[in-house]
């Protein structure tokens, strides 16, 4: 089974919505968590959107933070505290099981959230410590991937955004997560040699991380 995320920056032009797919159908993965995404792109004519954050008020194309799709049967979408930068799919039939997959944009250097500044990874703190309410629930009753954006890596050698943001998501791991995108294993840091590090990231339930591969791809 496989699971990929993808910034997609928008995907403003129709040359970079015809790459993403393209790159897309090489990954071939069954569940994507695609972030800063749109609803007139999608990974292939074989996926379903299960679960999006709620639409984006400034564009003329209806773009969301979170759309999670899939190509695996059934599927259904389940709330979420952060309704603008988070969404939730509970899949009834994978190859490991049920899987609640939880797609999620964190703040970033100079964002605010829900009044909150970033200074002092002030903004990032608050967010994640509602989500974290979210995945304690879903950690309960079962297998649970958490994927997207979070804007703040987990590399050996620091490369984005805030030590403080750092220990706030290393914290909120201890929930019972296990982040296969970040230390020695970081995909980033591997393909780039050192130069860059994950901040879009895939965090999994310790008996489904122990035995999973991660990897990371460079779109042309």
């Amino acid at each position: 089974m496989r699971i990929a995320t993808w910034n997609l920056d928008r995907a403003k032009t129709a040359r970079k919505r015809a790459d993403a797919q393209h790159c897309m159908a090489e990954i071939d993965a069954d569940v994507w968590v695609l972030t800063e995404t749109r609803d007139d792109f999608t990974p292939g004519a074989e996926y379903r959107a299960v679960a999006a954050s709620d639409p984006r008020p400034d564009g003329k194309i209806v773009e969301r933070w979170v759309t999670i799709w899939t190509r695996l049967p059934g599927g259904t979408a389940r709330p979420t505290r952060d309704g603008e930068f988070t969404a939730c799919a509970v899949l009834a039939s994978t190859p490991v099981g049920p899987l609640s997959v939880y797609g999620t944009v964190l703040p970033w250097r100079g964002s605010t959230w829900r009044g909150h500044e970033s200074a002092g990874a002030e903004a990032y703190k608050e967010a994640l410590s509602v989500q974290v309410e979210d995945w304690r629930e879903l950690i309960a009753g079962g297998n649970l991937c958490v994927a997207g954006d979070f804007n703040q890596d987990l590399n050996e050698r620091p490369f984005y955004w805030s030590l403080c943001a750092r220990e706030h998501l290393k914290d909120a791991l201890r929930s019972k997560l296990i982040a296969v995108t970040g230390g020695p294993d970081d995909p980033v840091s591997k393909l780039t040699n050192g130069k860059a590090a994950c901040i879009d990231h895939i965090c999994l339930s310790p008996n489904l991380a122990h035995t999973a591969k991660t990897s990371a791809w460079h779109p042309e």
